[in-house]
């Protein structure tokens, strides 16, 4: 089925290439083939869109992670790659498995006892534009701690968090008060949640 979906997808995809890329571009999508060709598939049909928010040399690493994700947890690496260039226009690449982490920290069980994603798709899903409604970029990685500290002890506390953040570091006079601000709220989180987010 993949096979079909790239002879249907790819000349569409290759015309979006500069012709400079369109070798490595076919070069990486073949070696993701070599782990699961539907990670291939879906990265390379982002791959254009991909190239106009990060540099070329790049790519490789977001690929990578991507299919890392989804040797472990397949269904989340399908949905991160079909977000990439979203995240990619967010976060930068050191922050990416800290990002990814936090998300696979909103897995829950359901009442049932079966694997519940829900939490860690809308995250991959929403967030790229949360932290984009972050204007100062420095403290996204803070952020990021916290989420993922919160959501150690309550995910659903986590998602509220990351929903409240981009309206709670507006509160704060200055870039400088942001900076202190979530410096420390990471070591607040470690010990109470909750209070980590009533002391933001």
């Amino acid at each position: 089925a993949a096979a079909l979906k790239y002879w249907k997808d790819s000349p569409l995809v290759l015309g979006l290439l500069a012709p400079a890329m369109r070798g490595a571009a076919l070069s990486l999508a073949l070696e993701l083939a070599e782990d699961d060709p539907n990670v291939a598939l879906e990265f390379f049909r982002r791959t254009p869109e991909l190239l106009t928010v990060l540099p070329a040399s790049d790519l490789r690493a977001w690929a990578e992670a991507c299919a890392e994700l989804a040797r472990v947890e397949y269904v989340l690496g399908i949905e991160f790659v079909r977000q990439v260039p979203a995240v990619a226009q967010a976060l930068p690449l050191e922050l990416v498995r800290p990002w990814i982490r936090l998300g696979m920290k909103l897995v829950t069980q359901n009442s049932l006892g079966k694997t519940d994603y829900v939490g860690t798709l809308e995250f991959f899903r929403t967030s790229p534009a949360i932290f984009n409604d972050i204007e100062y970029r420095p403290v996204r990685a803070g952020v990021i701690d916290v989420g993922s500290v919160v959501a150690d002890r309550s995910p659903q506390l986590a998602i509220d968090f990351l929903a409240e953040a981009p309206a709670l570091l507006r509160r704060l006079p200055s870039d400088d008060w942001r900076r202190r601000v979530m410096r420390y709220a990471p070591l607040v989180a470690e010990r109470d949640a909750e209070a980590a987010v009533n002391y933001m």
